[in-house]
């Protein structure tokens, strides 16, 4: 079957013409199918092409706002605390643990986001300080030192160390066990992580020589092992093996001790004269660490100058091994107390730092440079940690505001985004 094709549109004139041939003709035969009639070798005229612009229908595209931090919330009531930590659990709960007065304060955050506290008892004449916090799938850990009243003296503050205990409780509802202890009587809490079922602790000894130990303790079996000789506080985290790295401060460097199941094989971070290292791992177990230099650095207990030790080097640092070989970074000539959280895939680090009056957030750009934004001004805090949630990329900062108005001192915490 052929097809049909369109015909062409007819002037007004050429329509007349056919008109007259068609009713002025005599009984002439049609012309045979293909054969090519009058109407045919009549030009078509064509239609002039309409060039304006048809105004788009699609909306514009529309630019993500780029995420902002909350407003700083207290979470609880006023308080006089001294000492904070903070975490995120596998289902995306923010939790913290206080130091507040002689005891310790809980909270933890519902589906809305809403802090719910909670004040833990302490025994009379006792102390419990310096908490730590940590997660094993949905139970949530809390370790701490424990204190007890004395008489007191000359050059005695009243307190003695008992020893390191433990509280647990299951997630989301579940109740605080009893206190358990561990490690030796007197041992005084410096670091606390839980992997799997095994529990990862440092302390410090009250045995007159201030030595300090890991611990672990697995299936309630303890095991003690002596760390090198350090100043100031150690940093403790725990790779995807099972074995502990372990940052601290000597006279010449910052040392990293690995556990090597009966000891330990250290390492020391290139041109990193500083004190207290702050560590934490990537997914691949490379190290990223944050440090801070003053003036003139310590050696065994005396400060000593020298030849490095120039104005233009004092501040934070920052260095890892990512790529193979160890790249050292001066981050700010502003000295702090310092938290770090990393996005484990990337190796994004995120810097949290607490100066006497402010708050300040460190980030890197692409090139690897680091920016900084100011979180709070004219504010006294302390004890600032700084947390992120693996799954989404929320940051999470507490802090203790522990100056002006007693009514507005206590336990803060905001978030990104």
């Amino acid at each position: 079957m052929r097809t049909r094709r369109a015909q062409p549109a007819l002037s007004g004139l050429s329509l007349a013409a056919v008109l007259i041939v068609a009713a002025c003709g005599s009984g002439t035969s049609p012309a045979p199918e293909g054969s090519q009639s009058a109407v045919a070798s009549v030009p078509p005229v064509l239609a002039t092409p309409n060039t304006a612009q048809t105004p788009s229908t699609s909306p514009e595209p529309t630019q993500t706002p780029e995420p902002v931090w909350s407003k700083p919330q207290r979470v609880g009531s006023p308080a006089e605390c001294s000492s904070v930590t903070a975490g995120i659990d596998a289902d995306g709960r923010s939790h913290i643990v206080a130091w507040c007065g002689r005891g310790l304060r809980s909270a933890v955050t519902d589906a809305k986001g809403t802090w719910a506290t909670t004040v833990l008892p302490v025994a009379a004449k006792r102390m419990e300080v310096e908490p730590q916090i940590a997660f094993r799938g949905n139970i949530v850990y809390i370790a701490y030192s424990l204190l007890a009243m004395t008489d007191g003296g000359c050059g005695d503050d009243g307190w003695t160390d008992v020893g390191v205990f433990y509280r647990q409780r299951s997630l989301p509802n579940g109740a605080w066990s009893q206190p358990k202890q561990i490690g030796n009587k007197r041992d005084y809490l410096e670091a606390f992580r839980v992997d799997g079922a095994t529990l990862h602790a440092i302390v410090v000894a009250d045995d007159g020589g201030g030595d300090r130990y890991y611990l672990i303790i697995k299936a309630g079996a303890a095991h003690r092992y002596r760390l090198p000789r350090a100043f100031g506080p150690m940093s403790l985290r725990i790779g995807n093996d099972g074995r502990a790295r372990i940052a601290y401060s000597l006279d010449s460097a910052i040392g990293i001790a690995t556990f090597t199941g009966s000891g330990f094989s250290t390492i020391k971070v290139p041109g990193s004269v500083g004190i207290d290292p702050v560590l934490v791992l990537d997914g691949r177990d490379r190290l990223y660490v944050v440090w801070t230099r003053l003036d003139s650095h310590i050696v065994g207990g005396f400060a000593c100058g020298g030849p490095d030790d120039r104005p233009t080097q004092v501040g934070m640092y920052y260095a890892t091994n990512a790529t193979g070989v160890w790249r050292t970074q001066h981050v700010t000539r502003k000295i702090g107390d310092a938290s770090l959280q990393l996005d484990e895939i990337t190796g994004e680090p995120y810097l949290l730092l607490a100066f006497a009056s402010s708050l300040t957030y460190y980030a890197t750009t692409a090139d690897g440079a680091w920016h900084h934004e100011t979180l709070l001004s004219k504010t006294a805090t302390m004890s600032a940690v700084i947390r992120r949630k693996p799954a989404t990329g929320r940051l999470l900062v507490v802090y203790l505001r522990t100056s002006g108005d007693t009514s507005k001192q206590g336990i803060y915490a905001l978030s990104k985004p």
